[in-house]
């Protein structure tokens, strides 16, 4: 990817995380306000001034970026909140409070440029909203503000979707970050660009059955007028079918007479429930039980596996390598060479396959050893204390030059 469209992506992200952020403590904001509006009965929050406060931490991070001095970003910050200050149509008291927003998103920048050397925010822990919103809710309601309940829950489903915004863009860089020196080539554009899409859209989704959902009232209207069309299709439709003919009347046959209210049999309701009721009770039941009895299995080989690992007695691998040992792991496996049967069977007695199978066999046998077929010799020999067996086997395995019987022989001195 270009340095130039990376960067991009980073700054996308840092404003989805800072407006996300932002929204969380949209209820505390209304909340403080109302509450002082109605002490000092004058002024009321207001949702324009909460979007222009938004701006502060984007423009902290851009300070943190591309200001180099102190004394640029102070001047800077002081115009920005004299601005704020100054705004018409404020209460003094909001004027306050908006002050004392802009205090905390500096001594917040102020933080993260003391200990991030990428000098960007962090996402909020996601769940903190919930107990935000509600607890505002109940305190506005208690105070006689019902007015913002609709409000409050769209900036809590708005800070959700751009939770799996940045989440999303975040994984990306992650992801690029790991791969992107030991691929050749990423298409790392047109991966963001079908991944941003389908995110967005599943999210914009998400959000407007979430919106939908919690204001059922304000829909009202559209599902009745679903309703009724569904059972103007329905009319129709059964009104295509011809109807049932009339019974006609026998001679015989006497007057039905209708029963009084006193006269009415009283029909007793079944206290059993339906049957498919008890039949998915029973399911329910079996399937928890089974549920508990497989986790318990589970911790239990999990927790055995753990004590086995710790007190089988075999030699940790990541305690005696040293950091300078090659990466290349060797299988312990002498590929069958493709050809003339002759030139296999001569190649099979050869001293290099003698050497190679003595030196499996001895490794395969070893009991300290935890997963052989992923180590190298190097690491056999540091690990079983035969530095020569492993120096003969890299000589008979990698070198050009011929081994001799004297080689297998010091190979099988060097095994015992």
């Amino acid at each position: 990817m270009e340095e130039k469209t990376a960067k991009w992506i980073i700054i996308i992200k840092e404003i989805f995380i800072t407006q996300m952020n932002h929204s969380v403590f949209f209820p505390l904001y209304i909340l403080i306000t109302s509450v002082f509006s109605d002490l000092l009965l004058s002024g009321k929050p207001s949702i324009g001034i909460w979007f222009i406060l938004g701006l502060t931490p984007i423009l902290f991070y851009f300070f943190r970026i591309y200001l180099k001095y102190f004394w640029q970003s102070a001047i800077l910050v002081l115009l920005y909140a004299a601005m704020l200050y100054a705004l018409p149509g404020v209460a003094p008291f909001c004027r306050i409070i908006h002050l004392l927003i802009v205090a905390i998103y500096v001594i917040e920048s102020l933080k993260i440029r003391s200990r991030h050397s990428d000098f960007s925010n962090q996402p909020i822990y996601l769940p903190l909203i919930f107990p935000i919103t509600g607890v505002t809710i109940l305190i506005l309601h208690h105070l006689g503000h019902r007015e913002w309940d609709n409000i409050l829950l769209l900036f809590t489903i708005f800070s959700i979707g751009l939770f799996f915004i940045q989440h999303y863009i975040t994984q990306y860089l992650n992801f690029l970050s790991v791969n992107q020196s030991s691929a050749s080539h990423i298409p790392s554009i047109k991966m963001f660009r079908s991944g941003i899409t389908l995110v967005s859209f599943f999210t914009l989704f998400g959000i407007i059955c979430l919106f939908i959902v919690s204001n059922l009232n304000l829909f009202g209207g559209v599902f009745s007028a679903i309703r009724s069309g569904l059972f103007a299709v329905l009319r129709f439709l059964f009104s295509l079918f011809p109807s049932a003919a009339e019974p006609e009347e026998t001679a015989g046959s006497e007057e039905l007479v209708p029963f009084t209210p006193e006269e009415m049999p009283i029909i007793e309701e079944s206290s059993e429930p339906f049957f498919l009721w008890t039949i998915l009770e029973y399911l329910i039941e079996i399937a928890f039980v089974l549920g508990l009895i497989i986790l318990c299995i589970w911790l239990l080989w999990h927790l055995i596996l753990f004590l086995k690992s710790r007190w089988s007695g075999k030699i940790a691998v990541s305690e005696v390598l040293d950091e300078s040992i090659s990466e290349i792991r060797e299988k312990c496996d002498i590929a069958s060479t493709q050809g003339n049967r002759i030139v296999n069977l001569t190649r099979h007695f050869s001293p290099q396959e003698r050497i190679r199978r003595i030196y499996k066999k001895k490794v395969s046998d070893e009991s300290t050893l935890v997963n052989p077929e992923y180590l190298t010799a190097d690491e056999h020999g540091v690990i079983l204390n035969k530095h020569e067996m492993s120096s003969i086997y890299n000589y008979a395995r990698y070198s050009n030059h011929p081994c001799s019987s004297e080689d297998v022989k010091a190979m099988k001195d060097a095994s015992k």
